[in-house]
């Protein structure tokens, strides 16, 4: 009886450290999520607040960050390309919704690396109507740099 217990306590232990503390690919998709929300636009004709959003986004990339998202987009390098193209984007009138979906991420423990694959969509914000902007299948490379994932790399699948 007493081996029972002690396997019920072990098994509870482990259960709550499971649920408490989530493993570095739930880490890595969490990151991604809080990247979709911070993409998520709101119309700002205000060339300061533009640049506020580029720079804001473009923190969720590593400084040589390689993105091509396909047209109607130009593939860019750079951390600093990305905020330049950001602030220059023009936000539709109703907002523009991203989100991930469908993601699957591995993570390397020795080169503190992880790729994977998520669905995109960017849709109006409009409420008369969700109207699909974009909708693209990525893949993503991240690195970890002083304990924060940033995106290294990503690209829409051919």
């Amino acid at each position: 009886m007493k081996w029972v217990v002690v396997g019920l306590g072990v098994v509870a232990v482990a259960g709550a450290v499971w649920v408490l503390f989530p493993t570095e690919e739930n880490r890595i998709l969490s990151r991604l999520e809080s990247l979709a929300e911070a993409a998520s636009l709101e119309p700002d004709p205000s060339p300061i607040v533009r640049a506020a959003r580029g720079a804001r986004i473009a923190a969720y990339f590593t400084e040589g960050a390689r993105i091509d998202l396909g047209a109607p987009f130009r593939a860019i390098e750079g951390r600093d390309a990305l905020t330049g193209l950001l602030a220059a984007l023009r936000v539709p009138d109703d907002g523009i919704n991203v989100t991930f979906f469908d993601a699957t991420v591995t993570f390397d423990r020795r080169m503190l690396i992880a790729s994977g694959r998520l669905s995109a969509r960017a849709t109006s914000c409009s409420s008369a109507g969700e109207e699909i902007y974009a909708a693209r299948l990525l893949d993503v490379a991240l690195r970890q740099i002083d304990g924060d994932w940033l995106v290294e790399d990503l690209r829409v699948v051919p």
